[in-house]
C-alpha cells in the first residue's frame, strides 16, 4: 500500500514539475527582454539628448520647441512644405499637372481593363458553346463537361466582380474628373 501512495505521489510529482519549470523560464525569459529593451530605448534617449543639448544654443532651444510643438499639432498631409526651389505657384500648377496626368492613367488603364474583359467574355461564350456542342454528343463525358460547367460558371462570377469594380473606378474617375475641372481652369 506504501509503495503504491509513494509511486503515485513520485509519478505526480515527475509528470508536473518540467511543465511548470518550462512555464517559470518562459516568463523570466520575457521579463529579461523587457526589462533589455527598456534599458536601450533609455539609452538612445539619453545619447539623443546629449547630441541636441550639444549642438543648440538657447536661441536655436526656443525656435526648436516652437516647432516640436507645430509638428505634433498639424496632422496634415503637409503637400507643400517640402518644395524644394519652386514658388508656391509653381508648386500648385506642378501639382496639378500631376493629378491630371494620374486621371489620364486611370483613364487609359480602364480602357485596356474594358477590352480585356470583353475579350475573356466573348472568349467564355466560344467555350460555352462549344460545351454545349460536346454535351450533345452521344460518347460525351458528364463528369468532365460537368467540370467544365463549373470552371466556366466560376469565370464568369469573376468577371462580373471585376465589371463592378471597374463601375465604381468609374463613378470614382467621374468625380475626380469633376473636381479638377472645377479647380484647374482649362488652357
Amino acid at each position: 500500500m506504501k509503495t503504491i501512495i509513494l509511486i503515485s505521489i513520485l509519478g505526480a510529482f515527475l509528470f508536473l514539475s518540467p511543465g511548470q519549470a518550462f512555464a517559470q523560464s518562459k516568463g523570466q525569459e520575457k521579463k529579461e527582454k523587457a526589462q533589455e529593451k527598456r534599458e536601450e530605448a533609455q539609452e538612445k534617449r539619453e545619447e539623443a539628448q546629449y547630441e541636441m543639448d550639444s549642438v543648440q544654443t538657447e536661441d536655436e532651444r526656443g525656435s526648436s520647441e516652437k516647432a516640436n510643438k507645430r509638428s505634433k499639432g498639424n496632422s496634415g498631409k503637409a503637400y507643400g512644405k517640402n518644395k524644394g526651389d519652386m514658388t508656391g505657384r509653381e508648386f500648385g500648377q506642378h501639382r496639378a499637372q500631376m493629378a491630371q496626368n494620374k486621371v489620364e492613367e486611370t483613364e487609359s488603364r480602364l480602357s485596356e481593363t474594358e477590352s480585356l474583359m470583353k475579350d475573356r467574355r466573348e472568349r467564355l461564350k466560344r467555350m460555352r458553346e462549344s460545351l454545349e456542342e460536346k454535351a450533345k454528343m452521344p460518347e460525351a463525358d458528364n463528369k468532365d463537361i460537368e467540370e467544365r460547367r463549373e470552371r466556366i460558371s466560376k469565370a464568369e462570377e469573376k468577371l462580373s466582380r471585376l465589371d463592378s469594380l471597374l463601375m465604381e473606378t468609374r463613378e470614382k474617375l467621374r468625380g475626380t474628373r469633376s473636381s479638377l475641372k472645377k479647380t484647374i481652369p482649362e488652357n
